[in-house]
């Protein structure tokens, strides 16, 4: 039974890259990914240069540090950038991974579940971090930095394995071989 419904979700997962494979779908959604890195990069009080989720990792001094370098307002709109600027962009960029790994042609099912789980990941920090961002200093437990941190860890891995496979596949389909 499970089997079959993994099975059913990887062909919907294939389906789904196969539609968002089209070029101009890819184009569509690599503006946005642009667009969406701009207004990250536009956020006030400074919140681009203090996000955590930028980091590979982070301990209670870090986010001591951007918990007062932000502010109360600051907290506030990283908190809402979070929950919805930063839930968009997972959803562009994993669609983006998926779609070229369509349009490459990349064959292995599993491939098609990494930037999947990278979403998930970066799903499941920015809730984690905002409930950091709205607790006070003395209420963030370390619990609650690990968990984050280590969801901002497994995104950045699974992001990293994504990128590697997408390379291959841009040298598999677009590599010329000499003959030196």
């Amino acid at each position: 039974y499970k089997i079959r419904i993994l099975g059913k979700s990887m062909r919907s997962i294939k389906d789904y890259a196969s539609f968002v494979g089209q070029r101009k779908i890819l184009i569509t959604i690599f503006v946005l990914i642009i667009l969406c890195s701009v207004a990250f990069q536009t956020l006030p009080n400074r919140i681009y240069e203090n996000m955590l989720d930028l980091r590979f990792g982070f301990n209670y001094s870090d986010v001591l540090y951007t918990v007062n370098s932000l502010g109360e307002e600051g907290r506030e709109t990283y908190i809402l950038a979070s929950l919805i600027l930063d839930t968009i962009f997972p959803i562009l960029y994993v669609s983006f991974f998926l779609g070229i790994y369509s349009f490459l042609e990349i064959k292995r099912n599993v491939w098609y579940l990494l930037p999947v789980l990278v979403g998930i990941s970066d799903i499941l920090e920015n809730i984690q971090i905002s409930l950091i961002m709205m607790a006070s200093v003395i209420e963030i437990s370390n619990e609650q930095i690990f968990f984050a941190s280590f969801s901002n860890q497994v995104k950045w891995i699974l992001c990293s394995i994504s990128l590697i496979i997408l390379l291959f596949g841009l040298i598999k389909k677009f590599g010329k071989t000499s003959n030196i």
